[in-house]
């Protein structure tokens, strides 16, 4: 099979980057180095392994489930079937939670997935220590297992919680404390659209990705319990929201008592990060 062949086989599949795609497969599977494939379009890649995994890949499976890898803010972050693919619209979070949380803060990552938002921000911010939750056993054993590898493990820490539960979520915050910040990248496609996805998110859990009726649920949890033990007084929280959605994310915030601070754009020009923040107590 050579890369011409593979992108053929791809590009037929729909899928909408064929030649980066295979030379993802080339270069896990076969070893070949992409700046190589300028001059080798028409070598063959003898391999049962290459040809199993363009096999998947045209059949619309997430790339890095068939990898086995993601990457996320210049890390490499393992991932599997437990947990969504990062996406790099979810970088925008990092960048604001950056610059906008607390020195030496304790920090929660509510439905952290793979925990790649908690696991970046830690690697950037080396004063933060963060509290990552999520409902699913496989999502927390993958976090875990990226926060090792990416070297802030001591900084670290997986708890299973239900992010749909305002008084579990409020609890959790009275454990620690309260939070000095949070950041949530929480399930947020609204039912009716996982009736008709796109083929590759039938491969992610939908657990992940399901907000109810219309996408807010998850947020509605979140900022009921922030006030009330999750967060601090004068704690900024910030959300990714769906495309068109901040405005919806940022109402339902300020219907809980929360300060609308503004929203931040992703590479798309789409406003992807929603903050706000818990008011002082006066």
């Amino acid at each position: 099979m050579t890369y011409e062949e593979i992108c053929g086989i791809l590009r037929r599949a729909g899928i909408d980057s064929p030649e980066f795609d295979a030379a993802e497969l080339l270069s896990r599977f076969c070893g070949v180095r992409k700046e190589e494939l300028i001059y080798r379009r028409n070598d063959p890649f003898p391999s049962d392994a290459l040809a199993m995994a363009v096999s998947r890949r045209a059949a619309r499976e997430p790339l890095q489930y068939i990898t086995g890898t993601a990457a996320f803010y210049g890390l490499e972050f393992a991932v599997g079937r437990d947990c969504l693919c990062p996406r790099p619209d979810s970088e925008t979070l990092v960048d604001a939670a950056a610059r906008e949380f607390p020195e030496g803060g304790l920090v929660a990552d509510i439905c952290t997935g793979s925990g790649a938002i908690a696991v970046a921000l830690l690697h950037v911010r080396p004063d933060l220590r963060a509290v990552a939750t999520d409902i699913s056993e496989g999502a927390l054993s993958a976090a875990a297992r990226n926060a090792r590898s990416c070297g802030v493990a001591d900084r670290f820490e997986a708890v299973r919680n239900d992010a749909l539960s305002a008084g579990a979520l409020s609890e959790l915050g009275r454990r620690y404390g309260g939070f000095d910040a949070m950041v949530s990248n929480p399930p947020y496609i609204p039912e009716a659209e996982l009736r008709r996805p796109q083929p590759e998110l039938l491969y992610e859990p939908r657990i992940a990705l399901d907000g109810g009726d219309d996408g807010l649920d998850f947020y509605r949890s979140i900022c009921a319990a922030a006030p009330r033990g999750l967060v601090k007084p004068g704690g900024i929280m910030i959300f990714e929201a769906g495309a068109g959605a901040a405005g919806l994310v940022a109402a339902v915030g300020t219907d809980c008592g929360l300060e609308f601070r503004g929203t931040e754009s992703d590479i798309s020009g789409i406003a992807r990060a929603v903050m706000l923040r818990v008011p002082e107590r006066g």
